[in-house]
This record gives structure tokens, C-alpha cells and sequence, in this order.
């Protein structure tokens, strides 16, 4: 138990300001991801937090835990959505997702 507690901890962001400014950032940046579609736009498959996880990590905004990224809806489709993630207990960051169709 204890040793689950301490890796909780190591992937958790300690210093509230450095929540604060990474919360700030994901919020400035729209996230763009690539996703097989069709001609229609419809997606085959949906985006999973994970995808987005990576996402954010290839734009350069920092490292997020897939699990605590939530999708309201199912994205299935091209166009702007959004998603939350919380980075602390006590705060939550709403990021805007660009998904474009993979050429």
C-alpha cells in the first residue's frame, strides 16, 4: 500500500504554481491531432485519452496522466472538441482538441 502511495505521489504535481502555469498553457494551446477518418469526417474508431495524452506531449506542453484526462462525449468526428483534465484535486484544466483527418 504504501509503496502504491509513493508512486501516486511521484507522478502527482506538487507545487500549486506549477499547476497553475501548466493549466494556463494547456488552456492557451489548441491540441491538434491526426486520426484515420472518413471522407466524411467521421472518424474510424474515437480519440481516447490516451491519444490525447500524446498529443499534448508532442506539442511540447508537458507530460499527462491518461487517466486523469476525461472526454464528455464520444469524439468520433473532424472539428474542435473539448476535454478536461485534472492536474490536482483541487484543479482542473479544459483544453481544446483540433482533430483533423490523417492524410
Amino acid at each position: 500500500m504504501a509503496s502504491i502511495r509513493a508512486a501516486r505521489d511521484a507522478r502527482a504535481i506538487h507545487v500549486h504554481e506549477e499547476a497553475v502555469a501548466l493549466k494556463d498553457a494547456l488552456e492557451a494551446a489548441k491540441v491538434k491531432l491526426s486520426v484515420k477518418a472518413g471522407k466524411e469526417g467521421r472518424l474510424f474508431g474515437a480519440v481516447k485519452p490516451a491519444d490525447v495524452a500524446d498529443a499534448v506531449k508532442a506539442a511540447g506542453l508537458g507530460d499527462l496522466d491518461k487517466r486523469k484526462i476525461h472526454i464528455t462525449a464520444p469524439i468520433k468526428a473532424v472539428g474542435e472538441h473539448e476535454a478536461t483534465v485534472r492536474l490536482r484535486d483541487d484543479l482542473t484544466a479544459v483544453i481544446t482538441l483540433q482533430v483533423v483527418a490523417a492524410k
